[in-house]
């Protein structure tokens, strides 16, 4: 079996037209998933909005609370707990040369924990990658190979949350297949997984919406893609996937049958009345006190989301819409809200924390003045009383 992983970091799945018939106008990388042809899942989700965790339930089909990666600082190659299966020691069983590609900093900073394992190549050069794994594909039967493409997530950096980062990721994203098929042809390989670990917030989104939406389909849902050898059209499936089922899909591929215990699912597996449960925190920096404080759960009807002050309950309309319960069902929130405390980290810990603060007045935000008696004052008006004073200076001179 010959397998081929493409790892996009950070790549939206809802911007994107193969995953969200509400997108206008295609891609540039749309075409690319026209011109391979295979199986698109429109409705994947990570547990964990982050590179760390969210890598780490694809490598052992668990949510972080199971697999050892909990919190964002929580790299893989350190803390992924070692007595549960993982793809590397899946494919290491079955003896299979694994060909990898990623930069020196992410080997060295242990996202993708491969070091150790025999019959492994690393590379950090995508041409060099492409030339060695030509030559393996001819003299081995069995075959993984997982490249790691930062693109999207370095243009996003470099040309702002916005259309024109999104624009210039899915053109070095392309140039980048570009250079993987005219090297390869998708046909060299019995199944290529192309996918992300989590999306991304623009601008625009940060401005208009509240904290809470911060785990909603921009950056929990990703982009899951399949192909199989042969195959020449798109299809899309609807149902809820999530990226814990990846490993579980290639033990069956392999094994046939599965005889271990995932959280996720293989992708091939038709199941309903399924429910992905997500952890975040609502600060973007990391920092070895962070805390989890967003929480939610999506489920084949409803999209539930909760906070320390606040919970919205939405019901799913179709791919990628969604309206707001009015008066939700409180049974139906109480049945997300169980489902949430059964696989997340810090739930109930953190909740019941937070009651402390707040009744103890901890937590309290009525102090208005400073000791001596001034009003405070808050950075929004102290920035924008700083410019009113320096225009008007400038045009007193004048």
């Amino acid at each position: 079996m010959k397998i081929l992983f493409i790892f996009c970091d950070m790549f939206r799945a809802n911007l994107l037209k193969t995953f969200n018939d509400g997108v206008k106008k295609k891609g540039l990388m749309d075409y690319w998933f026209e011109r391979l042809g295979g199986t698109c899942f429109t409705n994947c989700y990570t547990p964990a909005p982050d590179t760390t965790r969210s890598l780490a339930c694809l490598y052992t089909g668990k949510y972080p609370k199971k697999n050892g990666c909990y919190k964002r600082l929580t790299i893989p190659e350190r803390y992924l707990k070692k007595d549960i299966l993982n793809i590397f020691t899946f494919f290491e069983k079955y003896d299979y040369p694994m060909y990898f590609m990623f930069n020196k900093v992410n080997e060295k900073a242990g996202f993708f924990p491969v070091r150790g394992y025999k019959n492994t190549q690393i590379f950090d050069s995508l041409e060099v990658f492409l030339d060695e794994l030509k030559i393996s594909l001819t003299k081995n039967e069995n075959i993984f190979s997982f490249i790691v493409l930062k693109d999207y997530h370095w243009a996003i950096d470099d040309y702002g949350h916005n259309s024109l980062g999104d624009y210039y990721g899915q053109k070095h994203l392309s140039n980048c297949f570009e250079m993987i098929f005219n090297k390869l042809t998708p046909n060299n390989f019995d199944y290529i997984f192309i996918f992300s670990d989590h999306g991304c917030k623009l601008y625009k989104e940060l401005k208009r919406e509240k904290k809470i939406y911060l785990i909603n389909d921009d950056r929990s849902k990703i982009v899951m893609f399949v192909r199989k050898k042969g195959c020449n059209d798109i299809k899309k499936v609807s149902r809820l996937t999530s990226i814990m089922d990846v490993l579980p899909t290639l033990v069956e591929i392999i094994e046939k049958k599965n005889s271990y215990a995932f959280d996720g699912i293989s992708l091939f597996k038709e199941m309903r009345s399924r429910y992905i449960a997500i952890e975040d925190q609502s600060i973007f920096t990391s920092s070895v006190d962070m805390i989890h404080d967003l929480w939610g759960v999506r489920t084949d009807t409803h999209f539930y989301f909760s906070s320390f002050n606040d919970s919205i309950l939405l019901k799913v309309i179709s791919d990628n819409k969604y309206e707001e319960e009015k008066n939700p069902d409180n049974t139906l929130v109480l049945k997300l809200q169980k489902k949430i405390k059964d696989v997340a980290c810090s739930y109930t810990k953190n909740m019941k924390e937070h009651e402390i603060l707040v009744k103890y007045g901890a937590l309290s935000t009525d102090r208005y003045k400073y000791s001596d008696g001034q009003k405070r004052k808050n950075e929004k008006y102290f920035v924008l009383r700083l410019i009113g004073k320096i225009f008007k200076n400038i045009y007193q001179r004048w």
